[in-house]
């Protein structure tokens, strides 16, 4: 209540001036969370299915074998897919190298190599979830080669002797044929002599043969050896194969201690040295390498590395390099040199323990 004086009028009137409170707005509606629609994990996979069964078959030489993975695919683009291998009871024979998705065998004909039936599991994983896919890798027995019985091409070669003296020996008999006769004798042979006929064919043909493989035997035997880097443990074995057997050095620190001179350069006699991987540090490899044992089909060496745990493991393989700088140390018994366009060997390093 408010009195006011009229400066007119000395009387005082009352005004009642309401004021009306402000009114409250309304409370604001409540803040629902936003709900994200949840996208499920895609499952990594082969864009084609690896098959069942994979078939390989012994060697008696030596001879390498390898089989390549499909194609990885992930329809989430922000994964990164690992293939990862369980070898099973191939693992003493058999490698699997991940960044190129192949499943190897250095040498087929390494006694480790036992014909037989081996499951290995092929694992994708996503960190997120994984998907495994089961192969079964078959190896087969050589079929034997056909080899001709030696006493039986003997026997037959003395059956075709006896023939050919009997029909050369004059005929004394008072009954003697006519010119008639003896034409018609010969023309008509008996079951005996068509059957010594085709012995003698075949005798030929089995000589014939026997000239083929000594041939054959002959060439392969002057062959030169052909080294070959064999399965790398992580315990850092590695093992060099021969094609052919080569002289044995009477001490095997000739090999690992030993020099020689090329074109004015002192290099050793086996130089092996590891070449790092895009991502990996030079200076993590350091490593020192001796000969622990030698026969007249391969060579194994122990590799130390100063840091192992660094040895391919930034998911690039390191590769170890070897180069046979004085090949008459590894001359084979045949006396011929390995060639050199197959001096130079390379082999991927597994993570070593």
């Amino acid at each position: 209540m408010v009195a006011l004086e009229h400066p007119f009028n000395a009387k005082v009137r009352e005004i009642t001036i309401e004021v009306a409170a402000p009114e409250e707005p309304p409370p604001p509606p409540p803040v629902l969370p936003v709900e994200e629609p949840v996208v499920s994990n895609q499952i990594p996979f082969f864009v084609e299915a690896p098959p069942a069964t994979v078939e390989v078959t012994k060697t008696d030489a030596l001879t390498g074998w390898s089989y390549k993975l499909p194609e990885v695919a992930d329809e989430d683009e922000d994964d990164t897919v690992e293939v990862t291998c369980n070898l099973g009871a191939s693992s003493t024979f058999a490698d699997f190298d991940a960044s190129a998705r192949s499943l190897q065998i250095s040498d087929l004909s390494d006694p480790q190599v036992l014909p037989g039936n081996y499951t290995i599991t092929f694992t994708l994983d996503d960190s997120k979830d994984t998907k495994s896919y089961s192969l079964v890798l078959t190896v087969n027995q050589p079929e034997p080669e056909a080899v001709p019985l030696e006493e039986e091409a003997s026997q037959d070669n003395s059956t075709s002797t006896e023939t050919n003296s009997t029909t050369t020996e004059p005929v004394t008999s008072s009954s003697q044929p006519t010119s008639s006769s003896f034409k018609s004798a010969q023309t008509s042979s008996t079951p005996e002599e068509t059957l010594k006929a085709e012995k003698a064919k075949v005798q030929q043909e089995v000589s014939a043969w026997k000239m083929q493989q000594k041939k054959a035997s002959s060439e392969k035997g002057r062959k030169p050896p052909e080294p070959h880097v064999g399965k790398i443990s992580q315990s850092g074995e590695a093992k060099i194969l021969f094609s052919r057997d080569v002289f044995q050095v009477p001490d095997l620190a000739m090999i690992h201690n030993g020099t020689v001179v090329v074109d004015n350069v002192t290099y050793p006699v086996l130089e092996i040295w590891v070449e790092p991987g895009e991502f990996s540090d030079i200076k993590r490899l350091k490593f020192d390498w001796i000969a622990v044992e030698q026969t007249p089909t391969y060579l194994l060496i122990q590799l130390y590395f100063e840091d192992a745990k660094f040895v391919s493991a930034s998911g690039d393989h390191d590769t170890l390099m070897i180069v046979f700088r004085d090949p008459e140390m590894f001359r084979g018994i045949n006396t011929l040199l390995i060639e050199p366009e197959k001096r130079t060997l390379e082999r991927a390093l597994p993570g070593q323990l």
